[in-house]
C-alpha cells in the first residue's frame, strides 16, 4: 500500500482554525466569568442592602475599636446604605462606658465616590444627641499624616438638639450645633458654630489649613456668660469673650488673642509659631480678679513671654511672667500623655517683699522649685535664699531655706532645714549666742495654711 504524503499547503488551514476556536473559547468564558462576577456582586450588594445585611454591618461596626479606646453602637439601620439612611439607637463609648447617645442620625451620602477615594456626605443631621459627660479618649502612641489621605466631604453637619449632662458643667443645658467640613487634595476648610440656648454661650471655630503648600490659617470666637457653660466648665462664674485669629504658614504663623472676664480686659496676646515651636507675649491683668497677696503681688498688668514645643503630648519649653512685685519663670515639660512632670523647675524673684508681707523687707529673695513624676505623687525639692530678710525689727542675714519630699493629699507635710549666718534685732547679747543658727522640722501645708 503506497503512503498517503499530505503537503504542506494542506496542514496549515487546519492549524489556523484550531487554534482561532481555542481563543473564541477562552475569550467566551472569561466574559461569562466576568458575567458571573458582576452578577454575584450584585447579589451580594441586594443582600448587603437588607435587613440582615445591615444587621451585619451593625454588629461589624460594634467589634471596631479607635486606637483611642472610641466605640460606636448601632441599634439598626433603616432606609439604603447606600443612599438615605437613619442610625437608630447611636451610642459612642470610651473605656469608661457610653459618653453620647442619639435615637436617630440621619445620614445623606454617595457610596460611589469611594472609587475616586473620596468620602462624600451630603448631609449627616440628628433632631437630638445627649452628651452625658466628657470622653477620656487612650492616648494614642501611632503617627501619621495630619490629613487623611482620602478626601472628605460633608457638606451640612447638623444636631437641632444637643442636651448635655450636668456631669459635663453641674447642670442640664441644651443648645444645637452646626457645621461643614471640606478636606480634600490635602487642605481642610472647616467651619463649626455652637449655640447653647439656656445658657447664652456662643461659639465659632474656623479652620483652612494646607500643609503641603504651607498654608495655616484659623480662627475661634468664644462668647459665654457667667452662668454659662464655658465658664461652668472652668470652674469660674465670670463671663468669658475669647477672640484668637491668625494667617499664615504652617513654619511660620502669626496670630493674636483677646480675652475678656466679665466685660473687663484680661489679656492681649501676641502668638507666633516657627517651625514647631509656639511662642506668645503679651500682658496679663488678673489683679482686678484677685483679693490679698496674690493681688498685690500683681498689682499692674504681668508681662508675659513664652515658648515652646508641643509633640507627642508633651509640652516643652519655658514660660516668664513679670511684674513690678516678681519676676517668676517656670522651665521644663508637661506630659499630658502619662500626667506626669518631666524636670520641671520654677525659680521666682521677689522684688518687692512688703507686697508678700506688708512688714517684711528684704534683699536678693529667691525661691525654687523642682517637680519630676507623675502630677499627684510627684518628687520635689525646694529652696528659698536671701542675703537678707527682715520682718519688723528681726532680720535674718544669709538666710537658706530647704526640702525635698513627694506631693500628697492635703495637709501635705514638708521637710524644712532652715540657716542663717546670724539673727539681727534681738540685740547683741541675744545676736552673739543665735549666730548660725539651723532649725529642722516639718512644715503642714494646705491651700490655704501653713503651719510649722
Amino acid at each position: 500500500m503506497a503512503d498517503v504524503v499530505l503537503e504542506p499547503a494542506e496542514v496549515e488551514p487546519r492549524r489556523l482554525k484550531i487554534r482561532s476556536d481555542w481563543r473564541w473559547r477562552l475569550l467566551n468564558e472569561l466574559f461569562a466569568l466576568f458575567i458571573a462576577l458582576l452578577f454575584l456582586v450584585a447579589i451580594l450588594l441586594v443582600l448587603l442592602d437588607s435587613a440582615p445585611g445591615h444587621r451585619l454591618i451593625v454588629d461589624q461596626i460594634g467589634k471596631f475599636e479607635t486606637a483611642s479606646g472610641l466605640r460606636i453602637h448601632i441599634g439598626r439601620i433603616d432606609g439604603s446604605i447606600f443612599g438615605k439612611s437613619q442610625l437608630r439607637n447611636v451610642t459612642v463609648a470610651d473605656q469608661s462606658g457610653v459618653f453620647l447617645t442619639s435615637p436617630n442620625i440621619k445620614l445623606d451620602w454617595a457610596p460611589g465616590a469611594w472609587l475616586t477615594n473620596q468620602l462624600h456626605i451630603d448631609s449627616v443631621t440628628a433632631d437630638r444627641v445627649t452628651l452625658i459627660r466628657l470622653p477620656k479618649p487612650r492616648p494614642s502612641t501611632k503617627r501619621g499624616p495630619i490629613l487623611p489621605g482620602f478626601d472628605i466631604h460633608i457638606g451640612q453637619l447638623r444636631i437641632d438638639r444637643l442636651d448635655i449632662g450636668p456631669q459635663v458643667s453641674g447642670k442640664p443645658r441644651s443648645g444645637r450645633l452646626w457645621g461643614k467640613a471640606d478636606v480634600h487634595s490635602g487642605r481642610a476648610l472647616i467651619e463649626l458654630q455652637a449655640l447653647i440656648n439656656n445658657g447664652g454661650d456662643r461659639l465659632a471655630f474656623r479652620l483652612d489649613a494646607e500643609p503641603d503648600r504651607n498654608k495655616f490659617d484659623a480662627g475661634a470666637r468664644v462668647f459665654s456668660p457667667a452662668d454659662g457653660l464655658v465658664p461652668a466648665m472652668l470652674g469660674t462664674r465670670r463671663s468669658i469673650d475669647l477672640t484668637i485669629g491668625g494667617k499664615g504658614s504652617w513654619t511660620r504663623w502669626r496670630g493674636n488673642a483677646a480675652l475678656d472676664l466679665s466685660g473687663r480686659p484680661t489679656a492681649r496676646l501676641a502668638l507666633g509659631v516657627d517651625r514647631g515651636v509656639y511662642r506668645l507675649q503679651g500682658q496679663w491683668a488678673p489683679a482686678q480678679f484677685l483679693t490679698g497677696k496674690l493681688q498685690r503681688l500683681t498689682q499692674r498688668s504681668v508681662t508675659l513671654r513664652g515658648e515652646a514645643t508641643f509633640k507627642d503630648r508633651i509640652l516643652d519649653g519655658q514660660l516668664t511672667a513679670a511684674s513690678p512685685e516678681l519676676r517668676a519663670v517656670a522651665k521644663g515639660a508637661v506630659d499630658l500623655a502619662r500626667d506626669r512632670y518631666r524636670g520641671m523647675r520654677l525659680g521666682v524673684d521677689l522684688l518687692r517683699p512688703a507686697a508678700l508681707f506688708p512688714n517684711m523687707k528684704g534683699k536678693d529673695v529667691r525661691m525654687v522649685w523642682t517637680l519630676d513624676g507623675p502630677f499627684a505623687t510627684a518628687d520635689y525639692s525646694y529652696r528659698l535664699t536671701s542675703q537678707y530678710v527682715q520682718f519688723d525689727e528681726t532680720g535674718f542675714t544669709a538666710l537658706r531655706a530647704e526640702g525635698r519630699g513627694r506631693l500628697s493629699p492635703w495637709p501635705m507635710r514638708v521637710p524644712i532645714r532652715l540657716s542663717a549666718r546670724a539673727i539681727t534685732g534681738v540685740g547683741d547679747v541675744a545676736g552673739a549666742m543665735l549666730a548660725n543658727p539651723g532649725i529642722e522640722g516639718w512644715l503642714t501645708v494646705t491651700p490655704k495654711l501653713l503651719a510649722a
